[in-house]
């Protein structure tokens, strides 16, 4: 796409929507430039720099001084494609220019029970006082995956890890070490441009990064934050931040059904699930919290009954005959480092033989999806 004028005006004040398959609702809605990676149009001390600057990355970027933008993300779409240009602007666009490729079925076919709808989403954290520990960066429910993030900050401290929670995990499946850390960089980072991350100004300002081949998979739902460190107490409110995802997502709902439980400590269920435990060497209620922040290390307080031991537990399960695959998902508490190891049965053969965990030896309730 090419763009005339190229201003803040036309940049952000025109309004793109894209309608897959004569949906109602567009799949994508905002600002234009988000679209193409160049975002933190409410933000003084860096809009300017997004408008003076150039991106040019694998997938998406934009170049000033041509008016050209370009994103080659796969869209894959079965019946229609709408593409909604709404200048809400002060300025008239003089002149625009788009090219849209595409490719038939016969030439490439994308089978669509397999397959997500393209999903742009913009997602702003301009008063952290709602939440005062974290921002929430990206928020999604359903099936699907994150395949790109650009991460615009105000007044942000980049010392603030990632914390990636998947399908109602209440531990972060991804748990960083600082902001410009998952940009692929640190110690703050550069204006670096690679092919799939870099920053436009830092490492947590305009910085970019593209999940090609390690993209974030959901089948319920995904929730990315990232906390408000204390490395600058002069950041009273944490910052704020402005984030575009990248993302595919499909028609249907969660694909995890619920099949079978087994909690630790009730005696009911550790009868009706065969559980036997060997070496038994404690068994009681403990409250501990999972991952905290640094401003609220107390972040997901949990009570539970359980139990420890020094040897090994067995147990049984059901699941639905008709599933593709089961998530197997367990509450311990990791407090003393121990190793464990783990063999998965199926109709008695041997599965998964062995996983290793560095956890301490006190199980909780254990959750079977």
């Amino acid at each position: 796409m090419q763009l005339k004028p190229y201003t803040k005006e036309t940049l952000f004040n025109t309004r793109l929507k894209i309608y897959w398959d004569n949906n109602n609702s567009p799949a994508i809605e905002l600002p234009l430039g988000y679209f193409f990676a160049a975002g933190a149009k409410d933000y003084s001390a860096t809009v300017d720099k997004v408008l003076a600057k150039s991106l040019t990355t694998l997938l998406f970027g934009f170049n000033p001084e041509t008016g050209i933008l370009y994103a080659y993300w796969p869209m894959p779409f079965w019946k229609s494609a709408r593409i909604v240009l709404e200048n809400q602007s002060a300025t008239d666009i003089d002149n625009l220019t788009c090219k849209v490729w595409v490719k038939p079925s016969a030439v490439l076919a994308y089978d669509k029970s397999k397959t997500g709808y393209f999903r742009v989403k913009r997602t702003t954290d301009a008063d952290p006082d709602t939440l005062g520990f974290r921002s929430v960066a990206f928020e999604e429910s359903g099936r699907g995956h994150v395949a790109g993030v650009v991460f615009y900050s105000d007044r942000y401290d980049m010392d603030g890890d990632e914390f990636t929670y998947i399908d109602d995990s209440r531990t972060p499946q991804i748990h960083g070490s600082g902001t410009e850390d998952d940009h692929n960089q640190g110690w703050a980072g550069r204006a670096y441009q690679k092919p799939l991350w870099g920053g436009l100004v830092n490492g947590y300002d305009g910085a970019y990064r593209i999940y090609l081949n390690d993209c974030y998979i959901f089948n319920k739902k995904i929730l990315i934050s990232y906390e408000y460190s204390l490395m600058k107490p002069q950041f009273v409110n944490g910052g704020s931040t402005d984030v575009i995802t990248f993302y595919y997502k499909s028609e249907g709902e969660s694909n995890l059904l619920l099949t079978d439980e087994l909690d630790v400590g009730n005696h009911f269920s550790e009868k009706q699930h065969a559980y036997v435990v060997e070496g038994l060497t404690w068994k009681g209620i403990l409250k501990d919290e999972y991952d905290g922040y640094e401003r609220n290390l107390q972040y997901g307080a949990c009570t539970d009954d359980g139990k420890a031991f020094n040897k090994r537990t067995t147990f049984n399960v059901l699941i639905a005959p008709q599933n593709e695959g089961v998530k197997l998902r367990r509450r311990l508490n990791r407090n003393g480092n121990g190793v464990q190891t783990t063999n998965v049965y199926v109709d008695g053969q041997l599965g998964s033989k062995t996983m290793a965990c560095s956890y301490s030896f006190l199980e909780y309730r254990k959750r079977h999806c």
